[in-house]
């Protein structure tokens, strides 16, 4: 019910901006929530991502005074990252900057790499961070007996907080993948989803598709198309740098209900997708 004007809280009007207020008010609760702590890291996203990865580490690694809360010894965290962490960390890597070499010992210098202006955060590239912590927190597979042959997998199996990625949060992981020629982990994502039972809209296989070798995906589609049950899958290179072929990944995995995108479709979105990815300040006004 409306009380009025006397009611209104006017104390974020001692502050410079509302969102020095915002972080105002998150560090003075204690206990923040994972949901809390994701949406706090997606606004530091867009004004502060030099800083992203600092919170993020003091949150979910960083052992605390704080007495309510509680050390998991098994997963290692206070807390287990959720989606919007994650998101948060995929879309800073994608942050490149034109550093002024005129002024080198500017504060962006510390956080830019000089020649390729990519975001770094300590002594590592964003990029290597972001996927580094997205491997680690999203579901290894659905099927608990498969998790038990590896100690990661199995641990998660005690805990439901592992992330199962939307739409959305795969095709921000294919776009960094992709942005920086991690070919490998590409071929990877196929298996991933069968693993996950994962069921991918037309837009994420979009992506991916886009994202592989021309080669490698438009014998994908083909044989989708055709209703064979073959997939990108096996083993992979051992550098980014090796050439994908699809007799070094096809394997058996079923994927034929999917929404496959036609030979137009696939080529029409390859054109811009692939422009756009790879123009620097283009891939930021995408995100």
């Amino acid at each position: 019910m409306y009380k009025g004007k006397k009611n209104i809280d006017y104390s974020h009007y001692d502050f410079a901006s509302v969102l020095s207020y915002t972080r105002y008010i998150f560090k003075r609760i204690e206990s923040p929530s994972i949901e809390i702590v994701g949406t706090m890291l997606l606004g530091e996203t867009q004004f502060h991502p030099e800083e992203v990865y600092k919170l993020y580490s003091r949150v979910i690694y960083s052992k605390s005074p704080e007495k309510d809360r509680k050390f998991n010894s098994i997963t290692g965290v206070y807390l287990i990252p959720n989606e919007d962490c994650l998101a948060s960390l995929l879309t800073c890597s994608l942050k490149i900057k034109k550093l002024d070499k005129e002024i080198p010992d500017s504060s962006e210098h510390k956080c830019y790499d000089a020649e390729t202006g990519y975001l770094m955060w300590e002594d590592k590239y964003a990029v290597q961070v972001a996927i580094s912590e997205f491997k680690k927190w999203v579901r290894f597979s659905n099927l608990k007996e498969e998790d038990e042959n590896a100690e990661s997998e199995s641990i998660q199996n005690s805990f439901d907080d592992y992330v199962l990625p939307s739409n959305e949060l795969w095709i921000l992981y294919i776009k960094v993948l992709f942005k920086y020629n991690y070919l490998d982990h590409l071929s990877d994502i196929l298996r991933w989803w069968e693993r996950l039972s994962f069921n991918p809209n037309k837009r994420c296989l979009l992506h991916l598709m886009a994202s592989l070798p021309e080669d490698v995906a438009n014998v994908l589609r083909k044989h989708a198309e055709s209703n064979l049950k073959e997939a990108v899958a096996g083993d992979v290179p051992d550098s980014a740098d090796e050439h994908i072929s699809y007799e070094t990944c096809k394997d058996d995995f079923r994927f034929t209900n999917w929404p496959w995108p036609t030979e137009f479709e696939l080529q029409d979105f390859r054109i811009d997708y692939v422009s756009t990815m790879k123009n620097k300040q283009a891939v930021e006004d995408a995100l």
